[in-house]
Formats: C-alpha cells, structure tokens, sequence
C-alpha cells in the first residue's frame, strides 16, 4: 500500500504495530511497537512510503506498519505493562541480563552530567570475553533481554 491509499483508508491516530528496522519475520528479535500513527503517510525521498508513529523519533516504512483493531492494541498495550512490571523498565545493579548469547551484567547505574539520562554500566560479553562498557534506555528497550540472575548463580 503506497502512502495516497494509506491517507485515504485511515486516520491519523489509528492504532497500529510499528516494527524499526526490521519486522519479526525476517529478524525475530526485531523490537516491536505498540503504537499509533501521529501524521498522514508521506513519499520519503521519491521512493519510500513512510508514517510516523507516537514514541518513536524516526518515521517508518509503511512495509513495517501493520494497522490492527482498538482491542488488539489494548490487548498488546497491558502485554507489555505485564513485561514491564516483571521484567522491570531499566536494567539493575547487581542483576545479570541475557539476549542471545550476549549476557550483561550491571554494576551501577550513573547519570550524564550533561544531558541527563541515566546509563547502566557492567560488564558485557559472549563466550568468555568480556569489555566494560554501559548501555542506555533504547539498548534496554530495543532487545528482549532475560533477566537471569538466578541461572547464573546456580
């Protein structure tokens, strides 16, 4: 569907699953949004039809956009309000996390003199080699990541 048969089918503000970069078909772990649109569709750059959509700051491509009803975006909104409250919103000091094969393990979270937001910093690694680094809100949000404390514990 190009960006005129968008416009024409539907309101700003419908309620749609919005999916960054990639869908979950081609990459599983791809993020997906829970969402609704916040402009009309617009030809981007002569060659793509794009929308874009509340809590996120780039437009996406309407290939990526799948409109679904009010009560399956309700449906999936108190989904995710379930994984926050047990997964939590950020990671933890003292907790150890696992997407894939990658596994971090958070020592402290530090706030940027600057700019603000907060940041987890840790340990990250795969297969025994391990670097120091931190990681913000969008790294959290954008992987599933497992909170496997306990595993490694065991």
């Amino acid at each position: 569907m190009n960006a005129a048969e968008f416009n024409a089918r539907f309101d700003i503000g419908i309620p749609v699953f919005a999916y960054p970069g990639a869908r979950r078909e081609d990459i599983p772990s791809a993020r997906r949004l829970v969402t609704r649109t916040r402009s009309e569709a617009t030809r981007l750059g002569g060659h793509t039809d794009v929308v874009w959509v509340d809590g996120h700051s780039g437009c996406i491509a309407l290939t990526h956009i799948d409109v679904v009803t009010e009560d399956e975006w309700q449906a999936a909104k108190a989904a995710e309000e379930t994984v926050k409250a047990v997964k939590g919103d950020f990671f933890q000091p003292g907790r150890t996390y696992a997407h894939d094969v990658y596994r971090f393990q958070c020592e402290y979270l530090a706030k940027h003199p600057v700019y603000g937001h907060t940041d987890a910093w840790g340990w990250f690694g795969r297969n025994g080699a391990w670097r120091h680094t931190s990681f913000g809100r969008s790294q959290f949000e954008a992987r599933d990541w497992a909170d496997v404390t306990e595993e490694v514990a065991a």
